[in-house]
């Protein structure tokens, strides 16, 4: 409604607003059953151009309770029969979204200046943001006297929002919740400890259990570095 008075008025469609107003309020409603003007007031709008010879009329108040309780009733009951028209048809497309583990999602964030740093045309950039502490690398390992036994912890890299964190966690639970660490920290002392044949070998051999992507990770790191050493054989380094 409100585009089509601005299609026939043009620029001045807001000072037509009024005439808008006025067809809504008096336009029968489907989910209602009725104008929003009949439903509010009880009875239907006398344009100017329709009257009728009106008598006096005298309401009491009990009967204009009963009166008004019986129309919100009824309006509610309208109500309550569209929303649920209107919601079997948005079942036919709706289904119900699991998400596990690894899956990629679209992230909506806010295009608003200062809350996060992204401008309305970088919404859609290649950035992960996060709320929570992600581990990065296994940096060191001690052992320390904790509840009268030795513990192994280890220390641990962390990639925050607000940049690299270090903290020492526990071997066994850290390994238990993140053992991709531990097997990417011994491919790369392997590899550059050992030679190329057998941290190969090695490599197949300990990672039988190891995920797939961080499989494809480890062996694109081993022929880097087996293509690097070749480059220094040929040339005499």
């Amino acid at each position: 409604m409100l585009q089509a008075c601005v299609i026939d008025f043009g620029s001045s469609w807001d000072k037509h607003l009024p005439l808008v107003e006025f067809s809504y309020n008096n336009s029968y409603h489907a989910s209602i059953k009725a104008a929003p003007f009949e439903a509010l007031y009880g009875r239907k709008y006398r344009s100017p151009i329709c009257w009728n010879e009106v008598g006096e009329s005298q309401l009491s108040g009990l009967k204009l309770v009963r009166e008004t309780t019986e129309k919100i009733v009824q309006i509610k009951n309208r109500l309550l029969t569209a929303r649920s028209r209107q919601k079997s048809y948005g079942d036919l497309k709706r289904r119900l979204t699991e998400f596990e583990v690894g899956d990629k999602v679209m992230l909506k964030v806010s295009t608003w200046r200062g809350v996060i740093r992204f401008g309305k045309h970088r919404k859609l950039s290649p950035r992960f943001i996060r709320s929570f502490k992600e581990p990065v690398e296994i940096m060191d390992k001690e052992v320390k006297w904790l509840k009268q036994s030795w513990i192994p912890i280890v220390k641990v890299r962390w990639n925050s929002r607000r940049g690299p964190e270090f903290t020492w966690e526990r071997e066994d639970f850290f390994r238990s919740k993140y053992p991709h660490l531990f097997a990417r920290r011994y491919v790369i002392r392997q590899v550059s400890e050992g030679s190329s044949i057998t941290t190969t070998e090695r490599i197949r051999e300990t990672y039988k259990n190891v995920s797939q992507d961080i499989k494809d990770q480890l062996n694109a790191e081993v022929e880097a570095v087996q293509i690097s050493s070749c480059s220094n054989n040929n040339y005499g380094f």
